[in-house]
């Protein structure tokens, strides 16, 4: 059974492949979360007990809604908007360190290319690819956007992006 399933999931993936990547138009609710993992270290006395607990970074967490605003013609590149609202905080907090829970808001614009695998968002000088599935294709507009990011060694960020009416 299991062997069935994925050939099947290979057959489709391979079609998708072959396929005109898709585009985007309007506006998009999105659903964004970013993970950044800690680094905890122990030191330990002459008798190798743990004697003390060390987070030089206490990672971050993040979770944030809005809207991003592609072009309103149909496109697979083009200029973007994007604004957000939620909260971030520090992953672990060890005797205080890290910070709570805040609330954050970001705005951002700049450009974008999409591809059938990827999805890229440059603001300034900075590209950000993500790998790219989509859903809900009507006319050749992706009306659903999944998008996975690893940003560094420690964080990745993942983002689901759905077609507004209008």
């Amino acid at each position: 059974m299991a062997t069935g399933l994925l050939a099947g999931i290979a057959i489709l993936a391979t079609a998708s492949a072959a396929q005109a990547a898709p585009k985007v138009s309007g506006r998009y609710a999105i659903n964004s979360t970013a993970f950044c993992q800690t680094l905890i270290t122990v030191s330990k006395d002459a008798e190798q007990d743990v004697s003390g607990i060390n987070s030089p970074n206490n990672g971050t967490i993040s979770s944030e809604v809005g809207y991003i605003q592609f072009p309103n013609t149909a496109a697979s590149s083009g200029d973007v908007s994007i604004a957000s609202k939620g909260f971030e905080a520090s992953a672990v907090r060890i005797n205080g360190a890290g910070f709570g829970v805040k609330p954050i808001t970001n705005a951002l614009g700049g450009s974008f290319s999409l591809t059938n695998t990827t999805f890229t968002l440059t603001v300034g000088s900075q590209n950000m690819v993500f790998t790219l599935a989509y859903g809900d294709v009507v006319g050749g507009v992706a009306r659903t956007l999944y998008l996975v990011q690893r940003e560094s060694a420690t964080c990745l960020n993942t983002v689901i992006a759905t077609k507004q009416s209008g």
